[in-house]
């Protein structure tokens, strides 16, 4: 499995895209998602499926470098994203987030 490593770096509310869509017959497979809050600020992200989501609000630690970590099990994906989709995020607050994330095609 080889891996394919994303960095994220947003401070925008609303739906910013991470992984580009890749063609009407591939699935985006989300293996892990790090995140961290660059600013003493409350903030919360949401995780898409282009427009869909696939979570709700998900709280980030209030402290500048609070740090929150999503892992799949060995061999699982975390999501399987729509044939052709985006995977975005949305923050609730225009403060600084950045990670990474970890993913497959299929």
């Amino acid at each position: 499995m080889n891996l394919i490593t994303v960095a994220i770096s947003d401070a925008a509310v609303g739906p910013t895209a991470i992984i580009a869509a890749q063609g009407t017959t591939v699935c985006i497979r989300i293996k892990r998602i790090a995140l961290s809050n660059s600013a003493e600020t409350a903030n919360s992200f949401t995780l898409l499926d282009g427009a869909t989501a696939l979570t709700g609000a998900i709280a980030l630690p209030t402290s500048v470098g609070g740090f929150l970590f999503m892992d799949s099990a060995p061999g699982e994906p975390l999501f399987v994203l729509s044939q052709n989709s985006a995977f975005n995020i949305t923050l609730l607050n225009a403060t600084s987030v950045t990670g990474f994330v970890q993913y497959t095609l299929g």
